[in-house]
Parts: C-alpha cells; sequence; structure tokens
C-alpha cells in the first residue's frame, strides 16, 4: 500500500529443516549518508530499534561503532532500523521472533556516487527466527518510508515507538507538544517561528503559576 508505506512479505522454506537449519534472519541495513552535508549529525541519529516484549531497546551508531554488536532476547514486537528522515521496520506478523540484534557496518573506502566519496558508515538489524515448517509460510509486514511520528502509528503495531520522544513519563507530553506543533505549522509554514508561538503559548498558560510563585518568594 504505497499511502500506508507497508509492504507485504511472505517467507516459505522447503526442504530446509532436513539439513539440520533450524533458525534464519530476516536482515534490515540502512542507506548510504547522502541526506545531509553534515555526516556527524546524520551518525546521531542512525539507529537500531527493536521492541522487545513491552520494552523499547536503540542500539545507536555510536555506541555500536564502540562497543560492537548487541544482541536482546525476548518476544520481538519488530525491528528497525532509521536515520534523521527515514524508517524501515519488520513486524512478524504471523511468525515469532525470539531474538534481535544489530550491529555497525562500514564498507571498504573508496565507494563513490559520480566521482564523488560517500559516507560508509551504516547500521544492521534483524531478527532470529525458526525455519517454518513444510508448507508453512512465516507472514511479514515491511514499513519502508518517513521516519514520522503519525505515520508509523497509522501503520499499526506500535511502531510509533520507533520516534525517540523522550522518557516513557514523558510520552504524553511530548505527544501533546508535537500534536500542537503540527496543528500550528498548518497556518505557519516555518517551524522555527512555530516553536517561537509555541513557547509564548506555554508562557501564558503557566503565567498564573508563576505570578503566585513569584509572590509567595517576596
Amino acid at each position: 500500500d504505497p499511502e500506508s508505506y507497508l509492504i507485504e512479505l511472505d517467507v516459505q522454506m522447503d526442504n530446509v529443516l532436513e539439513r539440520g537449519i533450524t533458525e534464519y534472519r530476516l536482515v534490515l541495513q540502512s542507506w548510504p549518508l547522502i541526506t545531509e552535508t553534515n555526516v556527524s549529525e546524520d551518525q546521531r541519529y542512525l539507529q537500531v530499534v527493536s521492541r522487545v516484549g513491552s520494552d523499547i531497546k536503540r542500539d545507536k551508531f555510536g555506541d555500536l561503532r564502540k562497543k560492537g554488536p548487541r544482541r536482546h532476547d525476548g518476544a520481538i514486537g519488530w525491528t528497525a532500523v532509521s536515520s534523521k528522515y527515514f524508517a524501515v521496520a519488520a513486524v512478524p506478523a504471523q511468525a515469532s521472533a525470539k531474538t534481535s540484534y544489530s550491529s555497525s557496518l562500514e564498507f571498504p573506502p573508496g565507494v563513490s556516487i559520480d566521482g564523488e566519496p560517500i559516507p560508509t558508515d551504516r547500521v544492521r538489524g534483524g531478527m532470529v527466527l525458526p525455519v517454518p515448517p513444510p508448507n508453512h509460510v512465516h507472514h511479514f509486514k515491511i514499513y519502508a518510508g518517513p521516519n514520522d511520528y503519525w505515520l508509523l502509528k497509522d501503520a499499526g503495531y506500535n511502531l510509533q515507538d520507533e520516534v525517540d520522544l523522550g522518557w516513557r513519563w514523558l510520552l504524553p507530553f511530548s505527544r501533546a507538544i508535537l500534536q500542537v506543533m503540527l496543528f500550528l505549522s498548518d497556518y505557519i509554514p516555518n517551524f522555527g517561528v512555530v516553536i517561537i508561538v509555541l513557547s509564548l503559548l506555554v508562557k501564558v498558560v503557566f503565567h498564573p503559576l508563576t505570578a503566585a510563585s513569584m509572590k509567595s518568594m517576596r
């Protein structure tokens, strides 16, 4: 569905269990960082995110490069790789994954596009699944599109949790602020002005509390 950015993926394997192979991996990999001139900024957003049970595991590119590959065991709801603007996520809709993993990835130097060298920093993530029995199909949903909170939410499976809005206890406030900013952006095309307007609105809303606290300090 092009409007939801969802792709259906079916996996079926024949004559695999007979060879002693009991597991397989579904792998996701990020793309070359050529969307920004400031590569270090893109690197800060590059990550692998997995939903493990009710927890969200975030493995940043910098941590993966310094500390090496990571592994998370549990009921895997989905795994995603994302950059500043885009995300690719795999959801085992009718399959059971018990492990997710992530690592940093570097291609040999000298790779170029139109003669210009490109950043080679990437991340790779995925999940480990048992090989399906004969005549059995594993169904997956693949989201490939903008790293947008509302689009991810509309896709389902709590994919919106891939977007980092801060600590879990702050999420209700973060979502409310995000909704107000998006509402204001429909009328104000400049997000810098939107932030200024939002700051003024917050000051107006909390002015009674600020005034009361100032009086009590006198």
